[in-house]
């Protein structure tokens, strides 16, 4: 039996890019008529933006906490010279 294709898959294939141009066309003509997709379909956006910018932000904190890390290992190592 075949995968029902739900309207969050669609919002989904729609934000990753993976919808053929045509595909894409006719989904945004959706979104045009159907203002309730449209909202889910910014909301998601937001959801998107967010998470992206999060996993930007932890991966700096992290380089930060290593960078610091390994300064104070330096500091240490030339303290006992």
């Amino acid at each position: 039996m075949e995968k029902e294709v739900t309207r969050q898959d669609r919002i989904d294939a729609y934000l990753l890019k993976q919808m053929s141009s045509s595909e894409r066309i006719e989904f945004e003509s959706q979104m045009k008529s159907d203002p309730e997709l449209d909202e889910l379909v910014k909301l998601q956006t937001i959801i998107v933006e967010e998470i992206s910018d999060r996993e930007s932000f932890n991966s700096l904190v992290e380089e930060h906490k290593k960078s610091k890390i390994f300064r104070l290992k330096v500091y240490r190592a030339l303290s006992i010279a």
